[in-house]
């Protein structure tokens, strides 16, 4: 039986993910409207707050449409010291964090997620073994598959990270972590990693999320840029996006997303405002995506005035019907199509490394990498995951 009539045969026992939500706005209205206690009785602290609120809130909107469209949604560095991975700035082993994370979900999460969890680490400690390797050339490239996990998993996100063994200008071994999102079943996966490997299989009694992060690819091929090679080859026969062109998407529809969080901070009960703005930024990230792709194929540069947001604006995009779309965390569509907002859930993590950093916040744990601060805008500094600086998160602390 070959490993593609393995698989086959493996999905009559593992049922595929129901369709839900990619963004539940319900989760953002309740976030908001809890903050409301603080306006009148503690105002500082409830700009304070809102400003964090903000942030995490449009970094989770500018994640959900980077999933919609196929995107590169983040790079870090992990430097290598005594053989393991540390994240740029941080005082402890990636993989110690992991492990932590880990344990902790396994006193207080789901146990059906345990066994991918455990997954996690095993793949982390591959991928360690390999890449902190002192006799590993320069340009070693792995990749590492995170699909959905199955019915009642809290791990919703389609991604896989391509992580390459790279060198400074000052002579320090380090890897670079690239994170794509994707809307790949765990077919299409497979398919595309024997295209890589024809040898990789996965067998009949493992579930396929648990099997893909338990056994990263070492790729036969080296190079240091060899990441957005392996997103073209991954997204072959799918549509997908450079990041450039992300960006500028983002800088179309971010006046809508401002109107978002002034309409949540306003009047955080008034779902019907804010799934009709909802509608309008996909829609408009929509168009603009489109716009871009069709200009690169014609070898056209794009060009987009860019605007404030009226009302009018408002309710001609989000009065449309919003092309619905199976992505990797759930099912994007618009709020009358999707039903917005009578969905429950919690939100849902990339990777069990998440709960190692919650549970010691303080020490600043996780990962920094240079970008744009969302609060301060200031230009190329280290960010943490939500995109705020250093600075601005004393704010919160």
């Amino acid at each position: 039986m070959s490993a593609l009539e393995q698989y086959h045969y493996q999905k009559e026992f593992y049922a595929e993910p129901p369709k839900v939500e990619s963004y539940v706005l319900r989760l953002d209205r309740d976030k908001y409207q809890e903050a409301q206690s603080l306006r009148f009785t503690d105002p500082d602290k409830y700009f304070e707050v809102v400003e964090q609120l903000n942030a995490y809130t449009e970094f989770q909107m500018q994640t959900s449409i980077g999933e919609r469209l196929n995107v590169l949604q983040s790079t870090y560095r992990y430097d290598i010291k005594e053989g393991m991975l540390y994240g740029e700035n941080t005082n402890e082993a990636f993989l110690d964090m992991i492990k932590r994370g880990r344990d902790y979900r396994r006193k207080n999460g789901n146990p059906q997620d345990h066994s991918r969890e455990d997954a996690e680490v095993i793949g982390m400690e591959i991928i360690q073994s390999v890449l902190c390797d002192s006799n590993t050339e320069i340009g070693t490239t792995m990749l590492s598959l995170s699909p959905p996990g199955g019915k009642g998993s809290i791990y919703k996100h389609n991604f896989y990270d391509v992580l390459t063994l790279k060198q400074d200008n000052k002579g320090q071994r380090f890897v670079e972590a690239n994170r794509y999102s994707a809307s790949l079943t765990s077919l299409e996966y497979l398919e595309k990693v024997q295209e890589l490997d024809p040898n990789y299989s996965i067998p009949l009694d493992e579930k396929e999320d648990v099997y893909f992060l338990s056994n990263p690819i070492l790729l036969k091929e080296k190079g240091e840029d060899l990441a957005d090679d392996i997103h073209r080859h991954m997204h072959a026969t799918h549509a997908y996006m450079e990041r450039d062109d992300f960006e500028l998407v983002l800088d179309i529809i971010r006046p809508y997303i401002d109107k978002y969080l002034a309409s949540l901070q306003d009047d955080p009960t008034n779902d019907a405002r804010q799934g009709m703005i909802y509608n309008a930024i996909l829609n408009k990230a929509d168009e603009a995506a489109d716009t871009i792709m069709k200009n690169r194929q014609a070898g056209k540069a794009s060009l987009f005035e860019l605007k404030g947001v009226t009302d009018d604006d408002i309710y001609y995009y989000g009065a449309r019907e919003v092309r619905a779309l199976d992505v990797g965390c759930g099912f994007s569509g618009g709020y009358e199509v999707g039903v917005g907002g009578l969905y429950g859930g919690e939100v849902s993590p990339f990777s069990v490394a998440e709960f190692g950093a919650s549970t010691q916040k303080s020490e600043k744990l996780w990962s920094y990498h240079k970008g744009d601060c969302r609060l301060c805008r200031q230009k190329e500094i280290l960010i943490g995951p939500c995109k705020i600086c250093k600075t601005c998160e004393k704010k919160f602390d």
